[in-house]
């Protein structure tokens, strides 16, 4: 994952994407997220904030750069969903597509936080994440034209992996006719779960 906001900033915006999903958990989430981690939040608390700008010594105003604005946060039981605009303002942290580098976007983020603890990997309730996996396909729809989802985990990579495989299998199972949702409360509810075994 990108090691600078600004990097972040400049994936999201590179790959048209629309949608970020956060795996971390409620006791590992990124500082301004769910969770309160160490790490830090690519997206203000509150209000608006420029990544990767530069500060010029005269004026004392910030060139370029990405501005992110938090438009809502909704907290359910077991994530949080947030909007943003992201601008590229051009300059030394954006190439200022658009008209006059003002292109706005709009982002969505889903933040999983029913996850175990940090570094603890033992998988969550399959209802949990059954349900918070089909609110984001569903988002998905509706931004088919949109980039890719960009999938993380603040402290690796294995919660991204099995969301990821999961989602391939599914998709999978519907490319060949079959319906991945229908048998056994699913196969997110069912055999996929199995994946947990792996990585307890």
């Amino acid at each position: 994952f990108p090691v600078s906001l600004r990097d972040i900033s400049r994936l999201v915006w590179d790959a048209h994407s629309a949608l970020l999903v956060i795996l971390s958990g409620s006791s590992c989430g990124v500082r301004g997220g769910g969770g309160g981690g160490d790490a830090p939040a690519y997206w203000p608390s509150h209000g608006r904030q420029v990544y990767g700008g530069v500060r010029d010594a005269a004026t004392g105003e910030v060139i370029g750069g990405f501005v992110v604005t938090r438009v809502s946060e909704k907290r359910f039981a077991t994530h949080v969903v947030r909007n943003f605009l992201v601008q590229n303002r051009g300059g030394a942290g954006g190439d200022g597509a658009g008209a006059g580098g003002r292109e706005t976007r709009t982002v969505t983020q889903f933040e999983f936080t029913a996850w175990a603890g940090c570094g603890d990997e033992r998988f969550p309730e399959p209802a949990d994440f059954h349900a918070f996996f089909a609110k984001v396909e569903r988002q998905l729809g509706n931004n088919a034209a949109s980039g890719p989802v960009i999938v993380h985990d603040e402290f690796g990579v294995v919660r991204p992996a099995i969301f990821c495989l999961i989602r391939s299998v599914l998709h999978g199972m519907r490319a060949e006719g079959s319906d991945g949702t229908s048998r056994g409360g699913g196969a997110v509810g069912g055999d996929a779960f199995d994946l947990r075994a792996d990585v307890s």
